[in-house]
C-alpha cells in the first residue's frame, strides 16, 4: 500500500500557509487522477477509431463523465506526474 500523501490543509488551518494554498492542492490522490486520465485517453482513442453513431455518443458521454470527475477533483494540479 502506498503511503498517504501529505496535505496542505492542516498547515493552512494552523496559520503556517495562506488559505489560498489550499486552492493549489488536488482533491484526489495521484492514482485516482491517473486512472481517470487513462480512461479519458481510452475513450478518446475509441472515438478516433470510429464506430456507429450510437456507440460514438456513448463513448463521448463516458469520456465527459471522466473529464468532469477529473476537473472537479482538480487533478490537473498533479501536472506531469499524470503522464509518468
Amino acid at each position: 500500500m502506498t503511503p498517504a500523501v501529505p496535505t496542505l490543509a492542516p498547515l493552512a488551518l494552523a496559520g503556517f500557509l495562506p488559505l489560498s494554498a489550499l486552492a493549489l492542492e488536488a482533491d484526489a490522490d495521484l492514482e485516482t487522477c491517473q486512472r481517470w486520465h487513462e480512461r479519458i485517453e481510452h475513450y478518446t482513442r475509441l472515438r478516433r477509431a470510429g464506430g456507429s453513431s450510437l456507440q460514438m455518443e456513448r463513448w463521448r458521454q463516458a469520456r465527459k463523465r471522466y473529464e468532469e470527475q477529473f476537473r472537479d477533483a482538480r487533478c490537473h494540479r498533479w501536472g506531469r506526474k499524470l503522464r509518468d
